[in-house]
């Protein structure tokens, strides 16, 4: 197996790594707390039969819902712009021998300026932007929360 050299420019990026990773994890502990703030409209349980749980953490989160159960967290990844997080969405399925196996299903790419990407492919252009600066941002993160339950069912 060969790897590509790091440039200085990479090594350089990710210079303040802690600290970037300390602010990508409060901008995606605000948007969780406005998903939960979304995923506690009774029409998501009536409607969808999904029930969404934010962990004593505020990031982690468990989803219930008739496609079955899922999770999220967030991790930390590094390209030539430095630290970035995904925040992960997982589909619990069972293997043939019956164990619990978890799929990655969909992600949120969260940079340390406080945008968040759906969808999060690295390197993939996302044009749907949810800001966290503006309150009047909730049809944004109904459509997150949209797509996470779609994500849950689609595979």
């Amino acid at each position: 197996m060969e790897f590509q050299p790091v440039t200085s420019g990479q090594k350089d990026s990710i210079l303040d790594a802690a600290h970037d990773a300390e602010r990508i994890k409060d901008h995606a502990t605000r948007f969780m707390h406005r998903l939960a703030e979304v995923f506690g409209e009774p029409r998501f349980e009536r409607d969808w039969g999904l029930k969404f749980v934010l962990a004593e953490d505020r990031i982690t989160a468990t989803f219930s819902s008739i496609f079955g159960l899922g999770k999220g967290g967030l991790r930390f990844h590094s390209d030539e712009n430095g630290i970035f997080g995904l925040y992960v969405i997982e589909k619990r399925f069972e293997n043939a021998l019956g164990q619990a196996e978890w799929t990655a299903v969909w992600a949120l790419r969260v940079t340390k300026d406080g945008q968040i990407h759906p969808g999060g492919a690295i390197g993939e252009s996302v044009p749907v932007r949810v800001s966290l600066r503006h309150r009047d941002d909730d049809a944004d993160a109904y459509n997150v929360a949209r797509s996470i339950f779609y994500r849950l069912g689609a595979v």
